[in-house]
């Protein structure tokens, strides 16, 4: 079961994969044992990695 831990909402004009680092750190800061991460198709290869190196953790 996939359940919604947190959100952004930010302008139109700043895309999904742009404005994640705000939402990675809003995670880390509330959900520090927090181990796997599921995203759309849009989040490119720079999301996985800061996300390994910030949680350790699977995106």
């Amino acid at each position: 079961m996939g359940l919604l831990l947190a959100f952004i909402i930010h302008a139109a004009c700043v895309h999904d994969s742009k404005g994640e680092s705000d939402l990675i750190a809003l995670l880390k800061s509330r959900f520090e044992r927090l181990v796997k991460i599921v995203a759309d198709d849009s989040y490119r290869r720079e999301l996985i990695e800061k996300t390994k190196t910030t949680f350790s953790s699977i995106l």
